[in-house]
């Protein structure tokens, strides 16, 4: 896909919006896969933001992550009124290549994922997991509406998608910045480390989704609301339709199945970054 000039960035965001017909609020999370023309948008996000935090050019992420591009579903966030996309979180859904948070605890860290997961107990269902791949909020719009409604997104999704687990690896700095937002989502491997990767000093973290829900709803149901219940946030943010996400992840999942099937290729099962 070849890049956009912020004109045609800015008549393609303006098109998803009027499409959809939810510009009428300041801001809009809109749901896109690889296909999808607007999908520009939240790649536009992604390279620009992690050109700036981490050196990484466009042509850097696309050999970055070829091997799931297929798999990736894009949560993106459109400022209705610059007509600009300013979020985005690239999502790696269940597929028969795999997770890359996962496989790259053995790429970078030299450590078996199913040793690491039976050294922390974990029953980690890769076919419930979402691997949370990128994070990226545009300068001037970090620690406000935006990071809040790319946190809404993926968590609406989740239940409508039947996800109970996340996995990631994240910069140490936006790490302790969406602990203190999300109140203690994320949690670390026993005996995996900070490490450099891609750039920045970072580290693999799994979310149980059951227990956090659970915590949440009984400790903070405000936040749960805004995470999970897709509210809170409805006078500045637009969000797309809970069925619509669903439908589109599982059509997604479905054609990487049958692309695996036609290349002969097992999907994976297991026992057990962001700016």
């Amino acid at each position: 896909m070849l890049d956009l000039t912020l004109d045609a960035v800015r008549d393609l965001a303006e098109d998803v919006a009027g499409n959809e017909g939810r510009d009428e609020t300041p801001f809009g999370t809109y749901v896109f896969t690889p296909s999808d023309p607007g999908v520009a948008l939240a790649l536009h996000v992604e390279r620009s933001v992690f050109e700036e935090s981490f050196g990484s050019t466009a042509d850097d992420m696309r050999e970055e992550f070829a091997p799931y591009a297929a798999a990736s579903l894009f949560f993106c966030v459109v400022d209705h009124c610059r007509r600009l996309p300013v979020g985005a979180v690239r999502i790696i859904v269940p597929n028969p290549v795999g997770l890359k948070s996962l496989d790259d605890i053995e790429v970078v860290w030299g450590q078996s994922v199913h040793e690491v997961l039976a050294r922390n107990a974990l029953a980690l269902d890769e076919t419930r997991t979402w691997d949370i791949a990128t994070l990226a909020v545009a300068p001037g719009y970090r620690n406000r509406v935006v990071s809040q409604a790319l946190h809404q997104a993926i968590g609406v999704g989740t239940m409508n998608c039947g996800i109970d687990w996340y996995a990631s690896v994240l910069d140490i700095r936006a790490l302790r910045l969406l602990q203190a937002q999300l109140s203690r989502v994320f949690r670390l491997y026993e005996g995996v480390e900070p490490a450099m990767y891609a750039g920045s000093e970072s580290v693999p973290v799994w979310s149980d989704l059951v227990e956090y829900r659970e915590r949440l709803r009984s400790a903070e149901p405000a936040l749960y609301e805004t995470i999970f219940g897709g509210r809170n946030l409805e006078a500045v943010v637009s969000l797309f339709d809970g069925e619509q996400v669903a439908a589109v992840a599982r059509d997604l999942v479905r054609a990487e199945r049958a692309g695996a099937e036609r290349a002969g290729t097992e999907p994976q099962a297991m026992s057990g970054r962001a700016a």
